[in-house]
């Protein structure tokens, strides 16, 4: 595994991955307690409490502290997360796969990996861009809900997920075949 964390820390690290994933060539550029490094490594970490939690826990580790001492605020995150693009997370999880799959033994099930694709729907923030992209569907209680539609394909064996998609529920069922087609 640390072969695989430095090869994915060398591809954030590079001017190029970077150019491509950040909204304007202005962003980024000035010496912040965020620069694109330490905010793609922040929201890779899968954060599950608020910003302010997280950010204690994220600054804590990287800068080896013991009382946590955040170099940045939830503000800060809120304000440079417009400035990444999307792609950036799903550049990195094919790097990943394509690095993992290149170095590891992968178990397979009568010489065949075993793949499953599931889909659900999600909740998501209740923000008026958010609602304009995802739209919104009716609560059980007749209150307008933020949903999206999720779908994961996942190697059940490994353990690894190979894509997934997060697209408004008008969208459900096109393009289905590019995201069977593209593993």
């Amino acid at each position: 595994m640390p072969k695989l964390v430095k090869h994915l820390e060398n591809i954030i690290e590079s001017q190029d991955f970077q150019a491509r994933h950040k909204e304007s060539p202005n962003d980024f550029t000035r010496k912040r307690s965020l620069p694109f490094k330490n905010l793609v490594t922040f929201f890779a970490n899968l954060n599950k409490g608020s910003y302010e939690t997280e950010l204690k826990e994220f600054f804590k580790t990287k800068d080896n502290q013991l009382v946590p001492n955040p170099d940045a605020t939830k503000s800060a995150v809120t304000k440079a997360r417009k400035k990444l693009k999307p792609s950036v997370f799903v550049e990195l999880n094919k790097e990943m796969i394509n690095e993992y799959e290149r170095t590891t033994f992968l178990k397979t099930w009568n010489g065949m990996r075993l793949i499953a694709v599931d889909g659900s729907t999600g909740t998501v923030p209740d923000e008026q861009e958010i609602l304009e992209h995802f739209g919104v569907w009716n609560g059980t209680n007749g209150d307008p809900c933020p949903k999206a539609r999720i779908s994961q394909m996942f190697d059940v064996l490994n353990h690894l997920t190979l894509d997934a998609l997060i697209r408004p529920k008008k969208k459900e069922k096109e393009n289905w075949h590019l995201f069977i087609s593209q593993n």
